[in-house]
């Protein structure tokens, strides 16, 4: 606890009572501004409204645009305005709300971002370092920009970095302005990859070695900003390849978050590391500009929270690392990096303490922020930095959200600006939503040395075992036959991971016999015992992890992530489908006085499990476990392509527990064991998952086999789509195009889910084109196993073939944009991108399941949502808009299974998004959802007459 400043003559004492003297700074404008500021920090919902209008306001053209944006998201927050706003939305009522708000608004914005964003280009940025060193202030500049999306943006940031460094040196060595910038490694890597670490940091040091090269040359300083956890490691690779690469500069520095956890931790580590290799640098300390945004990413995959939950443990550990940072002078220039009152008092005192020289260390306040704090810091002669973005002023608006979140979450910027004696903050609950979700199995960061090193040696292990043979299982039984299937590896199909036994029709009649000879025995087992051992599988295949990621990988050519996430939801089938069969257990209870009513549910009987390629061992382990827990015996017949990967599945589901008999393994050919199998009269339920020509034929059969059967089949049927990603007029460009090429190329397009057309509304059509075209260009095709791999093969020579002459047939009538050929093997295909494409094309129409994308325009919103609709299936689509009523507009009208806004249309997560579509896309209930298991099973009621010669018993006993 500090003293008062009247009692206290220390230095921290004599700026505290300094700034309590200091008289208000800025326009009577920006204090309305820094008001509804404050306002909205003690508000959430008008916090809310005013970031997301902020965020969206660069992608207005029109007054009508802004006046509907303003109107839809201040029209409905229930507490009291402020003035400011009270002002600017009084006229919506007569229908000047275009006309006399929107250039208003255009004021206030680029008001507002004048205060925060110093200048748009270098010329300018010469007159503001000046301006601030007369002042007696250095200036670090930072250039703000679009996000990277494409090796071309990154090469062009780094041009501009070095344009910058080439305009301004000259000048500032004339005026004796030292030369001072900050930059994001982010902005200099399009393919940024916490599991491709390495590949990253090498890309990102190619870029910033001549920038690093051009600061030395002209004694400047540079610093390496801290951005997302996930990129830290990173971040600090590049610090640590730099400093050994330019020896004995000490102009290159890094900063660091205090709200992170362990950063008293990783800046001892750094400042060891640095003292051993004689290394000279500069750590800017702050508290951190992200919390929103790591605690919510942590929350939704189950992730360690890497922040501090509160302000005051953020406070107490900016306090412990800067006296760590002033301890260890000279390898460590500090840059104490806060606006807040008690810190910069305390900084002072360990100044004085340990004996600084001014020019050993500096304060570094942000930019239009704080002045009464700069005037005082100025005043008592200490070494102040301003932290100073350039861009331009509306697009950089993000930076400006960024700023306005860290000043509400963890920061008391706005206590120091408008002098209030208490910090603005919000308390914010931490712990995970109590939504009664099951705990999904955590995907894989990839930010730890140890997840990427075991994966990569579990892959090496598998080559080395390749070629290894899995019989059938039938009873309990290994079947071998004289036939095999040979599974390969796509990435290089001469590698044979592995073979299966091929089963005959001979093996198929016998593992359906001794599932119905075990029908009765599994079914009669208590729902906790199969439920149980669902969980133990569960824990098994965690054990198993990354052999089974491994797998995956070299067996299905899935990328690092998208095989840990396969595995992952395999895991979360099992544990989810286990809660929601013992909540199923009970029935339903629905009697009346004198009668008894239960409605109750009993397996099926014998189901035939048909699983994809595609995902070999997530839906393969979802259908077998929704089977299985339910009480019926199961026939798993499993995709060619990936046969290894659903032995494994078998073998885990034996140990855990299942009966031999309850469970049998069947390798074959789809045209031959599997139609054996759906024409099977004691199969009673075939779960299927793949093409809509088969899925198609299932039915028709099973249709025509009922009347001879004896019962209808069961039919459950999950089948493909041609979904359809909507890009409003005022949606975020930047979310959009990455939420595109993950949805599109992810797994080189081969999900049912994935983006295959793009309909984009309005005036940009061609921007979004052209940078979507850059960011196609720059995905890395390469092997699966290769962590830097974006994109990979595609599942066989056969589906390349076919996908290459669905290019080379679009190409003949359309406008191709990007047609890229790799050559990696005989696998790879694509990335195919055609513009203008009809909606009633081919391209636009028919499930393809590669890499190639259809962009068609639409002239409005109401028009995009049709285009959408016109096609034959409703599996998934996805919307990017800020409009209110455009986001209203898909929920009521977009025909789709699964309907995502402002995210990417992949990657739906068991119990959190149930998966599954309508019209020509399926047939039943979707998968991971509560009512799935309703499939597997059949509905009995029993009712009793509990009566007895006019007596009604009081209880149930009867």
């Amino acid at each position: 606890m500090l003293p008062s400043p009247e009692q206290d003559h220390s230095a921290g004492g004599e700026f505290l009572h300094r700034l309590e003297t200091e008289p208000p700074h800025g326009s009577r404008v920006e204090q309305h501004l820094l008001q509804l500021a404050a306002a909205a920090c003690q508000n959430r919902e008008l916090l809310t409204a005013i970031l997301r209008f902020v965020d969206v306001l660069p992608a207005l053209e029109s007054n009508r645009a802004i006046a509907e944006h303003l109107g839809r998201y201040f029209a409905h927050i229930s507490t009291p305005l402020p003035p400011l706003l009270k002002r600017i939305l009084r006229h919506a009522d007569h229908g000047l709300l275009p006309l006399l708000t929107a250039p208003l608004v255009r004021t206030l914005a680029s008001q507002l971002g004048q205060r925060f964003i110093a200048c748009s280009n270098a010329q300018q940025a010469l007159a503001t370092l000046t301006r601030l060193h007369q002042n007696g202030r250095q200036c670090s500049l930072d250039l703000l920009g679009e996000q990277v999306l494409s090796e071309q943006e990154a090469d062009q940031h780094a041009a501009q970095y070095l344009s910058l460094i080439q305009t301004l040196a000259p000048e500032l060595t004339r005026s004796g302005i030292p030369l001072h910038l900050s930059l994001k490694v982010s902005s200099f890597d399009s393919q940024l990859s916490p599991e491709a670490a390495s590949a990253s940091v090498a890309r990102i040091v190619t870029r910033l070695t001549p920038i690093v090269a051009a600061v030395r040359a002209h004694g400047g300083v540079l610093i390496l900003d801290m951005e997302h956890y996930e990129t830290r490691e990173i971040t600090l690779s590049v610090l640590r390849t730099l400093l050994t690469q330019f020896t004995g500069f000490h102009g290159l520095g890094i900063a660091m978050q205090a709200y992170l956890i362990d950063c008293e931790e990783e800046l001892t580590r750094l400042i060891d590391w640095a003292e051993t290799g004689n290394h000279r640098l500069h750590i800017r300390l702050v508290r951190g500009a992200y919390w929103d945004r790591e605690v919510t990413v942590a929350i939704q995959n189950g992730w360690p929270i890497p922040v501090w939950p509160d302000k005051a443990q953020t406070d107490a550990s900016f306090a412990r690392c800067l006296k760590l940072l002033m301890s260890r002078h000279p390898v460590v220039h500090p840059a104490i990096a806060t606006h807040n009152r008690a810190s910069i008092a305390l900084a002072l005192e360990l100044i004085r303490s340990h004996h600084l020289a001014r020019d050993a260390y500096e304060f570094q306040m942000l930019y239009g922020m704080g002045e009464q704090i700069q005037h005082v810091l100025v005043a008592m002669q200490q070494p102040l930095t301003i932290y100073t973005p350039v861009g331009e002023i509306v697009p950089g608006m993000a930076y400006l959200v960024r700023r306005i979140l860290e000043n509400s979450a963890n920061e008391s910027l706005l206590s120091d600006i408008l002098r209030t004696e208490e910090s603005p903050h919000r308390e914010t609950d931490t712990a995970a939503p109590k939504t009664g979700l099951f705990a999904r199995q955590p995907p894989w960061r990839f930010c730890s040395e140890s997840e990427r090193t075991g994966l990569g040696e579990a892959i090496r292990n598998l080559h080395a075992d390749a070629g290894w043979h899995r019989p059938m299982l039938i009873d309990g039984c290994a079947v071998q036959s004289d036939r095999q299937i040979v599974s390969r590896n796509p990435s290089a199909p001469d590698e044979m991971i592995g073979t299966v036994a091929a089963a005959t029709l001979r093996h198929a009649d016998l593992a359906v016999e001794a599932a119905t000879a075990a029908l009765p025995g599994w079914s009669a087992e208590g729902v906790e015992v199969r439920a149980g051992i669902l969980r133990r599988a569960a824990t098994l295949f965690a054990a198993q992890r990354l052999q089974l990621t491994a797998l995956e990988i070299l067996e299905a050519g899935k990328t690092w992530r998208e095989a840990d996430a396969d595995v992952c939801e395999a895991i979360d089938f099992l544990h989810y489908y286990a809660d929601c069969a013992e909540s199923m257990a009970a029935g339903h209870c629905f009697d009346v006085i004198g009668e008894r009513n239960r409605y109750q549910y009993r397996p099926c009987g014998v189901a035939a499990i048909i699983p994809p390629w595609n995902f070999p061992l997530a839906i393969a382990t979802g259908m077998t476990a929704a089977a299985l827990v339910t009480g019926n015996t199961v026939v798993l017949k499993p995709a060619s392509d990936t046969p290894l990967l659903a032995g494994e599945l078998v073998q885990l589901l034996h140990q855990a527990g299942v009966p031999g008999g309850a469970l049998h393994y069947l390798p074959g050919h789809g045209s031959e064991v599997g139609e054996h199998l759906v024409k099977h009269p004691d199969i009673h339920l075939i779960a299927f998952t793949g093409s809509l020509e088969v899925g198609l034929h299932i039915n028709q059969v099973a249709a025509e086999q009922a009347a001879t059967g004896g019962h209808i089949k069961r039919i459950i049927c999950e089948l493909g789509g041609k979904n359809a990603i909507i890009v409003d007029d005022d949606a975020d460009i930047d979310a959009a195009i990455a939420g595109i090429m993950a949805s599109a190329f992810g797994y080189s397009g081969q999900k049912c889910s994935a983006c295959s057309r793009v309909i984009i509304v309005g005036h940009h059509y061609e921007r979004v084109i052209e940078r979507l075209a850059l960011a196609t260009g720059s995905l890395i095709t390469g092997a699966a196993e290769q962590p830097e791999t974006s994109l990979g093969p595609v599942i066989s020579i056969t589906a390349a073939n076919r996908i290459r002459a669905v290019i080379e047939d679009a190409r003949t009538r359309l406008r191709p944009v990007v047609i890229r050929q790799p050559a990696p093997g005989p696998c790879f295909v694509g990335p195919a991108i055609f513009a203008d494409v009809p909606a009633d094309d081919p391209l636009a129409q028919e499930e393809i399941f590669g890499p190639v994308l259809a962009i068609t325009a639409a002239a409005t919103f109401a028009e995009a949502i049709r285009l959408a609709n016109h096609s034959r299936y409703a599996l998934t689509g996805g919307v990017y808009s800020r409009h209110p009523e455009h986001l209203a507009m898909a929920e009521r009208e977009f025909a789709a299974g699964n309907l995502y806004l402002n995210r990417t249309i992949t990657g739906a997560l068991v119990g959190r998004q149930p998966f599954g579509g309508f019209k020509l896309s399926g047939t039943g209930y979707k998968a991971g959802g509560p009512d799935y298991l309703l499939q597997y099973v059949q509905a009995r009621h029993i009712s009793e007459n509990t009566t007895r010669h006019g007596f009604t018993p009081a209880n149930r006993d009867h």
